[in-house]
């Protein structure tokens, strides 16, 4: 559904599971940091550094869920005024 909010559940879920590779970035629309995330992650060097960083993200996960609501309820906002204004 549009505007649905992402499971938080889920986010840890995938945080915990596939942390290294950003699945759970993927996952709460952070396309950019995800593609990073899995690059670094499937590399031996990087490895532990999405570690560290997905065991970050643990603490983060509620204000990315949080930002990604804000951002959905701005433009289905813009998108209703919009359409007001067509009719008008």
């Amino acid at each position: 559904m549009i505007g649905e909010k992402p499971s938080t559940a889920a986010a840890y879920g995938l945080c915990i599971v596939l942390g290294v590779v950003g699945a759970h970035r993927f996952y709460l629309g952070e396309t950019k940091t995800g593609i990073i995330m899995l690059v670094l992650g499937i590399t031996v060097v990087g490895l532990p550094v999405t570690a560290v960083w997905a065991f970050v993200d643990l603490f983060l996960i509620p204000g990315l869920i949080r930002t990604r609501m804000d951002e959905t309820r701005q433009r289905l906002t813009a998108e209703a005024i919009a359409e007001v204004e067509e009719e008008m």
